[in-house]
């Protein structure tokens, strides 16, 4: 009895397992879109080559910093320079190669916050 019982709960797992794994995984396209996303300012709401974080958490790109005295988020005063996310900028150049380079370029000129 208790080899058979211990065999319908190995079947119930197997079972549970083979259906999670129907699930499928999402596309690269969509992850791609999401990283990108995640790596946009706050103040542009284009994508922050190098972004900084405000003493709030919100990332900034370098082209709005200027204009900013609080966060266009969460409207927190800025009580401090921005610092340079560096890692968070290593992961946006690796996830997003192409639009970071556009970005920098914007960035380069000093592309002023957009109302």
């Amino acid at each position: 009895v208790a080899a058979r019982s211990e065999q319908v709960a190995e079947e119930e797992r197997t079972s549970m397992l083979a259906g999670s794994i129907d699930v499928p995984p999402p596309d690269a396209e969509s992850m791609h879109a999401d990283a990108a996303r995640a790596f946009c300012c706050v103040g542009c709401a284009l994508l922050a080559p190098a972004p900084r974080v405000l003493n709030c958490g919100h990332l900034v790109c370098g082209a709005c910093i200027p204009s900013l005295e609080t966060c266009p988020a969460c409207a927190a005063a800025l009580v401090c320079v921005p610092k340079p996310a560096h890692l968070l900028a290593a992961i946006l150049e690796r996830e997003c190669a192409e639009e970071a380079a556009a970005a920098r370029l914007r960035e380069e000129r000093g592309v002023p916050l957009q109302q």
